[in-house]
């Protein structure tokens, strides 16, 4: 187990469990802070003040993660553990930038759907081994 320190929006100093990591990606929306990352693990989503590379470098000495693009141009960092599945996106349900639809585990809890615009065999390729 590795704790990911981070900072939260008030700027003080918080800590989560590597081992509860689903994914990461720049806030987005009106729903969301602007000038901050969004996290969601096992437990809950929040987001933090922290800059991006800060997080995703200790993540990656912790564990597996791959990198995607959603289909807005952001790039989402994601537990490759956490991945069940990945199918094409169907142009009719999903975003028109989208090419696949990844489902992630949330242990003790509902998947998540995360829409990339990486094709099936390029999100396969980035959830290979290291």
């Amino acid at each position: 187990m590795s704790l990911i320190h981070y900072k939260d929006l008030a700027g003080s100093a918080a800590a989560f469990n590597s081992a509860n990591f689903i994914r990461l990606r720049p806030s987005f929306g009106e729903s969301e802070p602007a000038d901050a990352i969004t996290l969601r693990t096992d437990k809950s989503k929040f987001h933090s003040a922290s800059g991006m590379d800060e997080i995703v470098t200790q993540l990656q000495a912790a564990i597996s993660i791959m990198a995607l693009t959603t289909p807005v141009g952001l790039t989402v960092w994601i537990a490759k553990s956490r991945l069940i599945d990945v199918v094409e996106a169907s142009q009719t349900l999903h975003h028109p930038n989208a090419c696949s639809v990844l489902t992630l585990l949330v242990n003790n809890g509902p998947t998540i759907i995360q829409q990339a615009r990486e094709t099936v065999e390029q999100v396969v390729a980035a959830a290979g081994p290291d």
